[in-house]
């Protein structure tokens, strides 16, 4: 199915698309229908906040596109590198899409697979190994926000804490202005988000209690 190209490209002026200056650094040499992917729901989440704000309704059509071209691809593009920068986005948009389009629909994903192939795809022993550290960021998020089981793993909340260092994030606000630069729906994500930013922030104030006991955590170089 092809991209909802004619209807979506007509909100890339708009200006809560248009002030995203994260853009241009993650699509730098990524795989072609890894970055249409990306552009194509940024656009969408663009449109979605757009109608929130107008207490409007989105194409039926162009809801149904989105979700069936990006969907299809990431799913097709299996053939990346584990630890390869592709991977890591494949997996952190198909968190994203079955979160914004499949999970109202009780549709469940392979929790236990997806999670190991996320996993494999972030871990590393030094932050200096991530190339970058927003991208990680953003996805360690929405993976969180998408995949409730994850939400209990040690290792990924110490590797938020160290990113939100690493990015500069010092409250909600800040991450909430982070998130929607890369890509966020307000009335889906705002309120999952606040709580994992708490719990973190929580987390960090009591590190006694929230040692990663296994796994591989991200440290600071």
């Amino acid at each position: 199915m092809p991209y909802p190209e004619q209807k979506i490209l007509t909100i890339g002026k708009s200006p809560e698309y248009r002030d995203s200056q994260v853009r241009d650094s993650i699509l730098h040499d990524v795989h072609y229908d890894i970055a249409t992917s990306w552009l194509v729901l940024q656009r969408f989440c663009s449109l979605a906040n757009l109608a929130a704000q107008s207490h409007g309704l989105m194409p039926t059509q162009l809801h149904v596109q989105t979700m069936a071209s990006v969907t299809y691809r990431l799913l097709d593009l299996n053939q990346f590198q584990a630890k390869s920068q592709e991977e890591m986005i494949r997996l952190g948009l198909l968190a994203f899409t079955h979160h914004i389009f499949l999970q109202y629909q009780h549709l469940k994903l392979p929790y236990s697979h997806f999670q190991y192939l996320l996993e494999r795809s972030l871990a590393r022993k030094e932050l200096s190994d991530i190339a970058n550290p927003q991208l990680t960021l953003w996805i360690l998020m929405v993976a969180v926000i998408s995949i409730p089981n994850l939400a209990e793993d040690i290792w990924l909340f110490k590797s938020l804490q160290t990113l939100f260092q690493v990015c500069n994030i010092t409250s909600w606000t800040g991450l909430r202005g982070f998130m929607k630069s890369m890509m966020w729906i307000d009335v889906l994500h705002d309120k999952p988000g606040k709580d994992i930013y708490e719990a973190v922030s929580t987390c960090s104030d009591m590190e006694s209690t929230c040692r990663a006991e296994k796994g591989v955590v991200f440290t600071l170089s």
